[in-house]
């Protein structure tokens, strides 16, 4: 294991392998990656893995935006498979959360983020068993969907490893 190094990333889940990567690949060379237990071990191997922009903070909107754009080319780019499927996501609101599903949407359409607000009747298009009693209006993002977190989290590593980075697992912090 490496004595020293330009940078040390902490923790081994999805968000510290992609780190690792993102790091080596814009040419920090001396990245060391450490994971008290396995990679993926953490809260990243207990999620569920949804994929989606519908964030009411811009910079999560944001930061979710740019990733998704990372799926579609997982598989060439990390040589793993993601697991990433598309399905879209439906957000329903009461009347109480409609002016927080209209701004959301509102900001997923100034990022150019294709999303949009559908009424309760609409939604039975999504799943014909859902129920909307007591659903105002309901927000509909077409490119969601859900990935494998731990094939994400093992390709940013192994993609992480290529590039040069040290991936210590086992080792406290």
């Amino acid at each position: 294991m490496r004595q020293t190094a330009d940078v040390v990333v902490i923790g081994g889940g999805v968000e510290g392998c992609s780190i690792a990567y993102n790091l080596a690949k814009e040419g920090c060379d001396n990245v060391v990656l450490l994971e008290k237990n396995s990679l993926a071990s953490g809260s990243t191997g207990k999620s569920c893995g949804i994929i989606r922009t519908h964030y009411s903070q811009k910079i999560l909107m944001e930061m979710a935006h740019r990733s998704m754009s990372v799926f579609g080319r997982f598989e060439e780019e990390f040589e793993a498979e993601s697991g990433f499927v598309t399905n879209g996501l439906v957000f329903l609101g009461t009347s109480e959360e409609t002016p927080g599903l209209r701004d959301v949407t509102a900001m997923q359409h100034s990022l150019g983020i294709r999303a949009e607000l559908v009424s309760p009747d609409s939604v039975a298009m999504f799943h014909p068993d859902i129920s909307i009693e007591g659903v105002d209006l309901a927000s509909y993002e077409p490119d969601a969907g859900f990935a494998d977190p731990y094939g994400v989290t093992v390709g940013f590593a192994a993609g992480a490893r290529r590039l040069g980075v040290e991936i210590n697992e086992g080792v406290e912090a």
